[in-house]
């Protein structure tokens, strides 16, 4: 119940798009390596709202980048941050895409 609760939440932030300050709850959630797949998606996805910057950005492309992360929530980073590309991301993901090491998010993003 409680997991079902803080889905509900997540999505709600991400509906809301407010507060912009729970950006930094959002990407804590989203790198908890404890928690479920499906809630760290969540997380990632309720930043779909919120105001775009570099602190996000940055931890966007980071969890995008690291290759012992689940696919899925690579992908949702990805996802979260192609909501405010720029040509500096646009060159950063490039240059990951280069050393992909895994087919599911290689063949996503390309």
């Amino acid at each position: 119940e409680d997991f079902e609760n803080m889905l509900i939440t997540l999505k709600a932030i991400g509906n809301a798009g407010r507060p912009a300050s729970a950006e930094h709850v959002l990407l804590r959630c989203a790198l908890n390596l404890d928690a479920p797949v499906n809630m760290s998606i969540a997380a990632l996805e309720a930043l779909r709202r919120l105001p775009c910057n570099n602190h996000t950005t940055e931890q966007l492309l980071k969890i995008y980048g690291e290759h012992d992360l689940d696919v899925e929530i690579r992908i949702a980073g990805y996802l979260a941050l192609m909501k405010c590309p720029s040509p500096s991301v646009f060159k950063q993901v490039a240059k990951i895409l280069n050393d992909e090491v895994n087919n599911q998010v290689g063949s996503f993003v390309w």
